[in-house]
């Protein structure tokens, strides 16, 4: 069983914006293929891409201020 954590960075400023890292994020998780994955500083905006490029995947999560989808989540994705 393959198993990863990703720091995300929230939403990151200057050269560390998450427009110029979800890609290569994305990219990334895909390579490695693991079985599990948990996100932490995944902003809403972070969650649509994940679940937009991690096609294999679901997820378990909600966001942390109001427990659905407003704040960032520590959310678990895993293999379908």
């Amino acid at each position: 069983m393959r198993i990863m954590s990703f720091n995300l960075l929230c939403s990151g400023s200057g050269e560390n914006v998450m427009k110029k890292r979800k890609k290569a994020a994305a990219k990334a998780i895909i390579n490695y293929g693991p079985d599990t994955l948990g996100v932490q500083e995944a902003t809403p905006a972070w969650m649509t891409w994940l679940k937009k490029s991690l096609t294999d995947y679901d997820f378990v999560g909600v966001g942390r201020e109001n427990g659905k989808n407003r704040g960032e989540y520590s959310a678990v994705f895993y293999l379908r």
